[in-house]
């Protein structure tokens, strides 16, 4: 999985909450590779219990929560450095 994501996720990623205002989450392409393995891994463990999908190449949701990038709001270093290299 991790090398399939590292060809398809090229970029840093910036999200935005605009539930109330507007709040920016800053996060570096590996920092949403492992964000997205550690989530897929967590939802793999909990369905162990059901039956498993009927297709072996069945894609796999992914998602990133708010509680897993709330440490990256108003991280625009991140940005800034991937400029200046």
């Amino acid at each position: 999985m991790h090398d399939e994501l590292r060809k398809k996720i090229i970029c840093d990623f910036v999200f935005v909450d605009i539930s109330d205002e507007p709040r920016f989450f800053i996060l570096s392409k590996d920092e949403v590779i492992n964000i997205i393995e550690t989530n897929t891994k967590d939802w793999l463990t909990k369905r162990k219990h059901r039956k498993p999908p009927e297709e072996s190449n069945k894609i796999i949701p992914h998602t990133v929560k708010l509680p897993s990038i709330e440490k990256y709001e108003n991280n625009w270093n991140q940005i800034l450095q991937e400029l200046n290299n």
